[in-house]
Order: C-alpha cells, then sequence, then structure tokens
C-alpha cells in the first residue's frame, strides 16, 4: 500500500521538476462564471484563468458547486503504539496485507513500517448543511472507532491507542466520480467524487483531466475498466460458487467456513457503481455509442 505522505512529496518533486509552482495557504472562496474564471481568494485577491481544475474533494460544495452531487462525509482514523515483537507472533500478520471490509463505506486497516495499526472507518458522519468543519462530534466518533479497534482484534494484545484523527471524503450517490467541464462553469473542469479512493483514482484520473482541457476526451477508458470489473466480479462469483458445491452440504451446515467463503466473495459485488445502475450505459457503448455516465 502506498504512503500518502511519500506519495505527495514525490508528486510536488514531479510538479516542480516541470517548472510548476505550488501555492499554499491559498485558499478559495468563490469560483466566478464565465469563460475566463475568476478565483476569489480568501486573503482578498483574485485569480483568472482560461482554465480551471476543481480537484477539492469533498471540500466541492463550499464553493457552491455541485450541491446535492458531492456529500461531504467526515471519516476518523486512528493509530496505535508500535507493536512489540510478542504481539507480532500473537496477531500472525506475517504478509502485513492492507485490509477492507464489504461495508459502502468501508472500515480499512494495515500495519505501518513501525507495527503500528493504521485502523479506520466506523460511522461517517454528515454534517447539516454540509459543512466540512469539524464539530463536538469528532472526540466521541475517533473515542468510538478506538473501541471498534478492540472489538475487531484481541483483547490480550491490549492495543493503545496513540493518535486519532478526522478527515472529509467527498462521496456520491452512485459510487461514481464526476471528472467532466461543469455544466455551470464552463471553464471549470472538476474531478471530484472518490468515495474513499482518491489516492489511487485521483492519479489514474489525470490523463482524462489532461484530455478534456485538450478537447480531447472521452469516457471510453472508464467504460472498458468497469467491464474488466464485473467479468472479474463474474469470475469470482462462478469459482466460489463451484467451491462451495464441491466441499458440500455437510460442510456447509457443521461449519462457518462455508458461509464466510460465500460471503467475503461478494464484497466486489457490494461496492459502488453495481451492475444494474451502469448496464445501460454500457450497453450503449457496447453498440458503438459514446460512453456516458448521466
Amino acid at each position: 500500500m502506498q504512503h500518502p505522505m511519500k506519495f505527495l512529496a514525490a508528486l510536488t518533486q514531479a510538479i516542480e521538476a516541470r517548472n510548476g509552482i505550488i501555492y499554499e495557504q491559498a485558499r478559495i472562496s468563490a469560483v466566478g462564471h464565465g469563460r475566463l474564471v475568476r478565483l476569489d481568494m480568501a486573503c482578498g485577491g483574485r485569480v483568472v484563468a482560461a482554465d480551471v481544475v476543481l480537484a477539492t474533494s469533498g471540500y466541492i460544495p463550499n464553493l457552491g458547486m455541485l450541491r446535492g452531487r458531492i456529500l461531504p462525509l467526515h471519516l476518523q482514523v486512528v493509530a496505535t503504539e508500535p507493536l512489540d515483537a510478542w504481539q507480532m507472533d500473537r496477531i500472525g500478520w506475517d504478509r502485513r496485507e492492507g485490509i477492507l471490509d464489504s461495508r459502502r463505506i468501508f472500515s480499512v486497516f494495515r500495519l505501518t513500517a513501525d507495527n503500528r495499526i493504521f485502523f479506520g472507518g466506523d460511522i461517517p458522519r454528515y454534517q447539516w448543511g454540509g459543512r466540512t468543519e469539524d464539530d463536538s462530534d469528532a472526540v466521541c466518533s475517533i473515542d468510538r472507532l478506538g473501541e471498534e479497534l478492540h472489538r475487531t482484534f484481541p483483547a490480550e494484545l491490549d492495543l493503545q491507542v496513540n493518535r486519532g484523527w478526522t478527515g472529509v471524503i467527498g462521496y456520491t450517490l452512485d459510487g461514481l466520480p464526476s471528472i467532466q467541464r461543469s455544466q455551470s462553469h464552463s471553464g471549470v473542469v472538476q474531478a471530484v467524487g472518490w468515495c474513499g479512493h482518491g489516492v489511487a483514482l485521483s492519479i489514474a484520473s489525470g490523463d482524462w483531466v489532461a484530455r478534456i482541457l485538450c478537447g480531447e476526451s472521452d469516457q471510453s477508458e472508464l467504460a472498458r475498466v468497469l467491464m474488466i470489473r464485473f467479468a472479474v466480479q463474474g469470475a469470482i462469483d462462478r469459482v466460489t460458487l463451484l467451491a462451495a458445491e464441491l466441499l458440500g452440504g455437510m460442510a456447509f451446515v457443521t461449519t462457518n467456513d462455508v458461509a464466510c467463503l460465500l460471503a467475503s466473495a461478494r464484497a466486489l459485488a457490494f461496492h459502488p457503481p453495481s451492475y444494474a445502475s451502469i448496464a445501460s450505459s454500457l450497453d450503449d457503448y457496447l453498440a458503438g455509442k459514446r460512453f456516458a455516465i448521466a
């Protein structure tokens, strides 16, 4: 799994190597209409540009855009004290895989380089009006996540939570990101709505954004990715059902292993977008029409 801060540092180096300039602490308070885009700065300044890419995740509704389309959801993460040799041996996490579950807003946990357990999840929080600043529930949510951590791992490990924090993601009801020119601001390209997968998907979207800016974009790549995803999903279903059949009815009745196998194999099917929600768009694409998501 990627280390987000190291990844951010590498991206910064790549931008600066191409003579790009990064302006930190330059908060935008409003985005103006018109083919030339006016960005009003919170400090009182103003920037005018022919094209603007908004990749502000769950914070984009703060700019008056995509309200109701992008839901700012507050999530929380805790990290434990480093595990000692005895704890590492008892936990048996030898291959150090990253783990996530099949919930729509999933929980995720992994081991860090210094053997801390990084544990994120619990109940996502939506604040009235889509506000993105932390509220009084943030501390309680972190405490509740710590309790879930202790329910997930054996009590004998005596895991100690070292710190916790919260953050905002941009979630969409259909689970699909929005990568397109804004319908309300013609000079703005929006790349938002990663639904918790932003570290990977936002970087992968860079080529699409570049094509939009150059007037060359279509979403055929997304169509091909979705077809691969549904093909893999179908293959997993078929193999799992065959395995359960070969194990036999007595194995299903006498142990929980077969039921766990069947349930865990459905994780991909539970994750948006569902086949039903995207099937008509894929049918159009296979018929030679332009792939588009409403």
